[in-house]
């Protein structure tokens, strides 16, 4: 099956539902290609048996070239575009931060306390008080907290009251929107773009300049406890902003259409509640337990084979850990005439976020 930009900007679709109306019609593998002279283009596919052969089985024969490099190139030389023995370097590297005696215990503590400190006092304030709040700017805040926590050991408390701006967050939303956009647009024009400091790609690199200062700062903070050599210090920028995107994105994202999923189909929280009580002995009304990680049941993988996600039994601890916590402690209803669409995002973000009211379980 063959799709073409053309068709896309006259069908009035998001590009997430034009390829999903192509994956449907081609039986999950499709072609998007722009005009010929553009050089734009690319393979869709949706067949699980697909993904395993390209991320798998065959995971060396297929590398990320430099045109990967260039559209991801705000990102620096990180395990995202590293090939060969970089790659298996940079993997090695972060898998032993991940797996450090005491890093998941140190998670789950985290965890915990954002939860009773953090998140539940905001979601406990607006059932009070009756007002509204953004589910999906919550949960961002929240892994924004966690990731700065396990990676940097500093707190930002942007999950306090008054829910400060985080510039350096925002700043990462922005260089994802420039990658996205790269996938669109030819590559001599989104280099223009940069050049001349216009569109998204001018707000990509002010936004890049603002997380690569704050970066940067927590390096200095920590050079006396940190052997730095000469060079070391591009590498640690590219490592930690890497690793901050990925822990921060995709569980948040995670997290918000979990809870919209929820809202919005009654029977599933009902399941949920009930497999929460069986698992923990509570009854209605009972207060959440804060169970242990290990207190949770095993989940499936993430991705697959050489590629799968260093980071997959971290994100279902958060996962679980928080989604159980709210579900057993809030209702929540979306807010009338609140759209919820996919917004135009390497990280498919909600374009207008997850407004809710929430209602505290008697």
């Amino acid at each position: 099956m063959r799709g073409h930009f053309a068709s896309l900007i006259f069908s009035n679709l998001e590009i997430y539902d034009y390829a999903a109306y192509l994956l449907g019609l081609s039986g999950h593998a499709a072609d998007l290609n722009g005009p010929s002279f553009t050089g734009i283009g690319c393979l869709l596919t949706s067949d699980p048996e697909n993904i395993h052969h390209i991320c798998g089985s065959n995971a060396s024969n297929y590398y990320r070239g430099e045109h990967f490099k260039d559209v991801f190139e705000i990102w620096g030389d990180g395990i995202l575009v590293a090939e060969s023995e970089w790659w298996k370097f940079q993997r090695r590297l972060n898998h032993s931060l991940i797996r450090q005696s005491g890093f998941m215990s140190l998670v789950k503590n985290a965890t915990n306390r954002m939860l009773k400190d953090g998140l539940l006092p905001i979601l406990d304030r607006a059932a009070e008080l009756g007002f509204w709040v953004d589910m999906q700017d919550l949960s961002r805040r929240f892994t924004l907290e966690l990731t700065c926590k396990f990676l940097l050991g500093i707190d930002l408390d942007s999950l306090s009251v008054d829910l400060p701006e985080v510039l350096f967050s925002k700043a990462i939303e922005d260089m994802e929107e420039a990658i996205f956009y790269r996938h669109l647009k030819p590559l001599r024009l989104w280099k223009l773009q940069r050049w001349l400091g216009i569109g998204v790609e001018g707000k990509s690199t002010k936004a890049k300049a603002i997380l690569d200062e704050f970066v940067y700062r927590q390096i200095s903070l920590k050079r006396d406890k940190i052997a730095c050599k000469e060079g070391k210090e591009d590498e640690d920028l590219d490592i930690l902003s890497r690793l901050l995107t990925a822990g921060l994105d995709t569980t948040s994202v995670a997290f918000a259409w979990f809870f919209w999923l929820v809202s919005t189909h009654p029977s599933m929280e009902a399941k949920l509640r009930q497999e929460l009580k069986e698992a923990f002995h509570l009854k209605e009304g009972d207060k959440w337990p804060y169970p242990s990680y290990q207190a949770m049941s095993k989940c499936n993988e993430f991705s697959a084979g050489a590629n799968q996600c260093l980071g997959k039994e971290l994100a279902m601890l958060e996962t679980k850990m928080v989604a159980a916590a709210v579900v057993w402690n809030y209702n929540f209803e979306v807010v009338e005439g609140h759209s919820v669409d996919a917004d135009s995002s390497i990280m498919y973000y909600m374009k207008q976020g997850l407004k809710v009211h929430v209602a505290k379980k008697a």
